[in-house]
């Protein structure tokens, strides 16, 4: 196991506080922007916001910032409450989307090479139960869609896919929990296929 010396630990913390910083005078600029009123004003403004903060911080460290930071801060906690409700919106949107019937699709054939048993109704509840887990993260359902949000706030969803290995498994691990749904292959050749 390794540690990190307390001078690592200090560049992190000044880090966090040096992003918390950037991240406060970045909302402070669009505060006054603001509304929750429309679903549209809120993704138009995220646009925004997420422009500005593309050139100065990455993802994780905004995810950081808006989940794992101790320090109080209004305008990480206002930035929190706008990438949960544009996650809601996107979620609506992507399963509305024709998209998402065609990812689902491919998803089960792909799944059935491996299991028995796996309805639509049953794959759809397992991929909503794996994106509920996106709900709070900044990029929201990146690893499973590709999405377009204009400068109007108007969400364009592009591809919806599951590609990322822990996602496979995560579907696959609750699939087998569901009573019916069995393996065509042993263990051993399914965690050497999602390793």
């Amino acid at each position: 196991m390794s540690f990190l010396s307390f001078d690592k630990i200090q560049r992190l913390n000044n880090d966090l506080n040096t992003n918390n910083d950037l991240l406060t005078v970045i909302m402070n600029k669009y505060d006054k922007y603001i509304d929750f009123s429309s679903k549209k004003k809120i993704l138009k403004i995220w646009r925004k916001i997420d422009s500005h903060l593309y050139n100065e911080m990455n993802s994780y460290e905004l995810n950081k910032i808006l989940n794992a930071y101790s320090k109080k801060n209004s305008q990480a906690k206002k930035l929190k409450k706008i990438v949960k409700v544009k996650n809601i919106i996107l979620f609506e949107k992507i399963i509305k989307s024709s998209e998402y019937g065609k990812g689902i699709k491919r998803l089960k054939k792909k799944l059935s090479n491996i299991l028995t048993g796996v309805t639509d109704k049953r794959l759809n509840e397992v991929v909503i139960k794996l994106m509920s887990k996106s709900s709070d993260n900044y990029l929201g359902y990146w690893t499973m869609c590709k999405y377009k949000i204009d400068s109007n706030g108007v969400v364009q969803i592009k591809h919806f896919d599951i590609i990322d290995k822990d996602d496979y498994g995560y579907i696959i691990k609750n699939l087998l929990s569901i009573k019916g749904i069995k393996l065509k292959v042993s263990k051993t050749h399914l965690e050497l296929l999602y390793r």
